[in-house]
C-alpha cells in the first residue's frame, strides 16, 4: 500500500523535471550506502553554489545525526516527505524551493528495502 505524502519539487531543475515526468523519484541512498552512493539534490546544490558555510553546517548536523540517530536517513542523501498538508504548508517558512507552487501530493511506493 502506498504512503500518501507531500513534497516540494522544483520542476524548473532539469533533473527533477525528468524524474517527475517519468513518475520516478529515487533517493540517492537507493543505489548504495554512504560514501558510495550519489548525493541528494540539496547537497549537489550546496556544492554547485559553493556555499561553504552551509556545507559546514550540514556536516555538523549530519555528524550529530550519525552519532545520536544512526538509523535515521541523512539530509545529505535522502528525500524529505511530509505526511500531511498542514505540515507541508508550514515548510514554506523555510524559504528556498519550499514555495507553494512547488508543493506536490505523491503516492510513495518503497522498494529495495
Amino acid at each position: 500500500m502506498p504512503l500518501q505524502a507531500f513534497a516540494y519539487l522544483n520542476i524548473d531543475h532539469p533533473v527533477v523535471a525528468w524524474g517527475v515526468y517519468r513518475g520516478v523519484l529515487v533517493s540517492a541512498q537507493m543505489t548504495g550506502r554512504p560514501p558510495e552512493c550519489p548525493v541528494s539534490m540539496m547537497f549537489a546544490g550546496i556544492v554547485q553554489s559553493q556555499n561553504n558555510a552551509r556545507f559546514q553546517n550540514e556536516l555538523l548536523i549530519d555528524a550529530v545525526r550519525a552519532q545520536q540517530f544512526p538509523q535515521q536517513v541523512s539530509r545529505l542523501w535522502g528525500i524529505y516527505f511530509f505526511e500531511d498538508l498542514a505540515q507541508a504548508t508550514q515548510a514554506t517558512a523555510w524559504g528556498g524551493h519550499f514555495r507553494r507552487e512547488n508543493l506536490a501530493e505523491l503516492e510513495v511506493y518503497p522498494i529495495g528495502l
